[in-house]
């Protein structure tokens, strides 16, 4: 045999297989704001043990009030920028990211779809 020789790919008899050379992802959810604007899904948080729940707490406080900048620049809404420019995520009170998810979502407590992303009806 030709070591040359240009070899010939392998086939099943009665089968008949396809690949796909890239991996084809799922689009990422997103959440839609209350104006309409598709925003990324907010991060989860694990409850495996005290220390990540309160880290992921603060990155999910960190994501809203960057979502809520974002949406009031977006309206041009320079008293709500300036209000929330002044938020501390870290720090974040109750009052406060219920005032943000307000702005975002019109509501103080929205959930979502965590497959989707999208705004569970409230009841």
């Amino acid at each position: 045999m030709n070591p040359r020789a240009k070899r010939q790919p392998v086939t099943l008899a009665n089968t008949r297989q396809t690949r796909t050379t890239s991996r084809s992802k799922a689009p990422a959810p997103t959440v839609r704001t209350l104006t309409g604007r598709q925003i990324p899904p907010p991060p989860r948080i694990r409850v495996s043990r005290s220390g990540v729940a309160k880290r992921d707490l603060v990155s999910l406080h960190v994501w809203l009030v960057q979502q809520a900048q974002a949406e009031a620049q977006a309206e041009g809404n320079s008293f709500m920028q300036t209000l929330f420019r002044g938020l501390n995520p870290r720090n974040l009170s109750p009052a406060d990211a219920s005032g943000c998810n307000l702005y975002l979502f019109g509501r103080t407590h929205p959930e979502f779809d965590a497959r989707t992303g999208e705004l569970l009806k409230s009841e």
